[in-house]
């Protein structure tokens, strides 16, 4: 018996999802079950098994990531503070989209989904860092996006914010949300999907800006190990042949990142 064999399952599959991503060359993971334990013991919920399904080498899509940029701002890391907002990116996820703004020298971002604006910050502060850009940020609440613009508003960064405000209509089911506001939107170098979970609200994001993603550019969601309508939307693309790497992150959610 080897001493893989030896380690309980969820470690056993993380250090052969850890040996693939580090030593594979261009293949493809086998699909692999992963517990997401941790992550549904702060949900209050059992935790089931996942099929996490990727694209097996992420340095082959992000040459470079692991290049040391400066560290993100304190105020950024505040908003990672689960207990006080919960709902917010990890600080695992909130630095690597920092890191991949730096590496990937994106200048215009889309970010669907602003909440208090912990990635929001995260990724202006790599535009600012790599000579200035542009933001878009786009959201159903009105309160967010001004609570998000005004933080970025304050560090003085050589950053252009726009809000972007999606009007619902009430009369609609919320997997038929009419939406009204984003035309106009340019090409971006990263668009980071963080709003709707539910399967429907996930693809129609996906549909509706992914071909806003600069060629070579890169389309990044959040939630897509944990969350059933992710999930299903990222396993889709898989069968369709596109190249991507789903990444566990602290709390379990997950990311994804497709080179587009």
């Amino acid at each position: 018996m080897s001493v893989l064999d030896k380690l309980p399952r969820r470690f056993k599959n993380r250090v052969r999802l850890v040996f693939a991503a580090i030593f594979s060359k261009s293949s493809d993971l086998e699909a692999t079950m992963i517990s997401t334990s941790k992550a549904y013991e702060f949900l209050n919920t059992t935790p089931p098994n996942v099929v996490l399904r990727g694209w097996g080498n992420p340095y082959d899509i992000l040459p470079g990531v692991l290049n040391t940029y400066d560290s993100l701002d304190n105020e950024t890391l505040q908003f990672a503070d689960r207990k006080k907002h919960p709902q917010s990116s990890e600080e695992d996820v909130l630095q690597l989209l920092y890191n991949i703004t730096r590496q990937t020298k994106s200048k215009t971002i889309i970010e669907v989904g602003v909440f208090h604006g912990a990635a929001s910050l995260s990724m202006s502060q790599g535009i600012n860092e790599n000579g200035g850009g542009e933001i878009h940020l786009i959201d159903i609440s009105e309160e967010f996006l001004q609570d998000a613009f005004d933080k970025i508003s304050q560090k003085n960064w050589e950053v252009n914010i726009h809000k972007h405000h999606i009007k619902v209509n009430k009369e609609t089911e919320w997997d038929k949300l009419i939406t009204t506001g984003i035309a106009g939107l340019p090409k971006a170098d990263i668009i980071f999907i963080d709003a709707g979970h539910s399967y429907e609200e996930v693809k129609n994001d996906v549909k509706q800006y992914q071909s806003l993603v600069s060629p070579g550019g890169l389309l990044i969601l959040h939630d897509t190990i944990q969350l059933k309508g992710p999930r299903r939307v990222v396993s889709e693309m898989f069968d369709k042949g596109l190249k991507f790497c789903s990444l566990t992150t602290s709390y379990g959610c997950g990311l994804t990142i497709i080179r587009c």
